[in-house]
């Protein structure tokens, strides 16, 4: 299974880092990680004196996953509809304030840049 974004790096990576020697960006190199992830590794390993990683934090649920198929049926049916159009419904229909960020995008709504 390949790395993604939010997931720790095997543990026999991180005491191979460790076990490494030379610079961050030498050992990054080596092992085909980013020179920050060998400074924080060692970093860990210094100050806390601890080799496994830490506890992940802020992995807290998207607040409009559980309405995505909601989304999309409005989607579907309102095919002119604009951000704010969405933003509106979204408050007024499931009580849930989205952004001026929000990326209509994922759910069908094309950008006015589209043509």
């Amino acid at each position: 299974m390949a790395w993604r974004r939010g997931q720790a790096y095997s543990q026999d990576l991180r005491d191979r880092i460790l076990a490494a020697e030379g610079s961050a960006r030498a050992v990054a190199t080596q092992f085909l990680v980013s020179v920050s992830y060998v400074v924080k590794v060692r970093q860990r390993c210094d100050r806390k004196g601890e080799v496994t990683p830490g506890p992940e934090h802020s992995h807290a649920p998207r607040k409009l996953a559980a309405l995505h198929e909601a989304i999309a049926a409005y989607a579907a049916e309102h095919t002119d509809a604009t951000v704010a159009d969405f933003r509106a419904w979204l408050t007024a229909e499931h009580g849930v304030y989205a952004s001026a960020g929000l990326d209509g995008r994922r759910h069908g709504q094309r950008s006015r840049h589209q043509h």
